[in-house]
């Protein structure tokens, strides 16, 4: 008799365990972000940059999905891309004035890009033209933006 608990405990036991729910090694899904950069003169550097919230020239390191938002301080630029923006981003603004390869920004107006969630994996190498230099500014030379999966 003793051994008939004890074996009915056991199993009970076991029926507790194996019903505990386990943690789960899946990743919690990923929160598209919003990142800010500006296009605007450095003095100190004595030339036009793309640059971060501390104003330091810097890669865009983006994920799909995530949305990019430059703001162009003291001239108007020209956004150029080497292929067609639907290749990497979507939710384009219709107010921007340009083509599938450039965008014209004016200073003081924000340009939001979303990345698509199928653009390709890897380096995008852009460049914007400064209207007011005729220059074109510096990134992490020339700017880039670095896109990895979610």
């Amino acid at each position: 008799m003793k051994t008939k608990i004890v074996l009915f405990t056991c199993m009970v036991m076991l029926g507790f365990v194996a019903c505990t729910p386990k943690e789960s090694n899946k990743a919690e899904p990923y929160t598209p972000k919003t990142l800010l950069f500006k296009v605007q003169y450095l003095q100190n550097k004595n030339g036009w940059y793309v640059t971060d919230n501390a104003n330091k020239p810097a890669p865009i390191n983006a994920k799909r999905t995530d949305t990019i938002q430059w703001m162009a301080i003291g001239s108007d630029v020209t956004f150029q891309f080497p292929d067609s923006l639907g290749a990497y981003f979507t939710d384009l603004d219709p107010a921007y004035s340009g083509d599938d390869y450039y965008l014209n920004v004016t200073t003081g107006k924000p340009l939001k890009l979303k990345v698509s969630d199928t653009a390709a994996i890897g380096k995008l190498v852009y460049a914007v033209l400064v209207k007011d230099s005729v220059a074109f500014a510096e990134g992490s030379s020339p700017p880039v933006i670095i896109i990895s999966k979610n």
